[in-house]
């Protein structure tokens, strides 16, 4: 917060679209490096490969699909 002259406190301006995108990114870049040593072989004990890859690629343009349908 900065103070005037007249003594009145200012709240800081909000972050712009592009600030705030901005600041999301490097919280993502910065949990990506914190994640990497992180080995996921199996997930709810099936191979975790299909479940976090193939499923989304598959299910995505399904609810796609049936969001368009349902509107």
């Amino acid at each position: 917060m900065a103070i005037h002259s007249e003594g009145a406190i200012r709240a800081p301006a909000p972050l712009t679209p592009t600030a705030a995108r901005l600041a999301g990114l490097g919280v993502a870049f910065l949990a990506c490096f914190a994640l990497a040593p992180i080995e996921l072989d199996r997930a709810f004990g099936l191979p975790a490969h299909p479940l976090l890859l193939h499923v989304p690629v598959v299910v995505d343009p399904i609810l796609a699909v049936v969001s368009i349908v349902l509107a």
